[in-house]
């Protein structure tokens, strides 16, 4: 089993196109249904099957996967000035900065050299690197998916609630009313919480792979989680 559902993995993780489809491995007597949806900045694989009348499946998060080209940590458009740096900055990676290259520059007067850079520098051109065209839509496609689930998979927040949703099953959109906009319940796994307005993150609620999406998000001191914050 763990050889079926780690192979599934294994191929959905190089597929492209977001999409489900059913395939066969090895001589496994079952159809696997494999799958790949978008879950914000990231990609979520899904592998599912039957097996002795009992239904197995798994889920994993994806990093999106750039040539070595772009895999750079920054990118300063050359526009024939040096990147200021200075109090204690610290570059590390693929570093494309202009021809000028960077300089120490003052903070409140002072010249503070607790920069550090060690990456490797390269130059910059003129012009910014062309976004990923595909990725944009794809992202662009989950939230307005998100926006409009069907009706029995939302509900309104509430203080109280406990939500867990594994990644196997059908996103659940939590909509934060007018007055309440305090996330302060426990929420697992493939919901969305979104607001028009703004949303608080309490330091006291837990939560864990969630995306939030409002115009203002605000997480107060103290809290700790995994999340992805939209602002829009």
């Amino acid at each position: 089993i763990e050889n079926i559902v780690s192979s599934g993995l294994n191929i959905v993780s190089k597929e492209s196109a977001l999409q489900e489809k059913d395939i066969e491995l090895f001589d496994f007597p079952s159809k696997v249904k494999i799958g790949l949806e978008r879950w914000g900045i990231y990609r979520l694989a899904k592998v599912s099957f039957i097996h002795r009348e009992k239904k197995f499946s798994k889920a994993a998060l994806l990093g999106n996967s750039f040539p070595p080209s772009q895999r750079f940590s920054l990118y300063l458009q050359d526009r024939s000035k040096a990147l200021g740096v200075g109090g204690k900055a610290y570059l590390n990676g693929i570093i494309l900065l202009p021809e000028r290259g960077y300089t120490n520059s003052y903070i409140l007067n002072s010249r503070l050299n607790d920069v550090q850079i060690k990456g490797t520098i390269n130059k910059s051109t003129e012009n910014l690197p062309e976004p990923n065209t595909a990725l944009i839509t794809e992202f662009r496609n989950f939230l307005n998916y998100s926006a409009s689930t069907e009706p029995s998979m939302r509900r309104s927040m509430s203080g109280s609630d406990s939500l867990r949703v594994s990644f196997s099953e059908k996103v659940v959109v939590v909509n934060s009313e007018s007055g309440n906009n305090v996330v302060s319940g426990i929420y697992i796994g493939k919901v969305v919480i979104i607001s028009t307005s703004s949303l608080v993150v309490s330091s006291s609620c837990q939560l864990e792979d969630v995306v939030l999406i409002a115009p203002y998000i605000k997480i107060q001191q103290g809290f700790k989680g995994s999340l992805q914050c939209i602002a829009r």
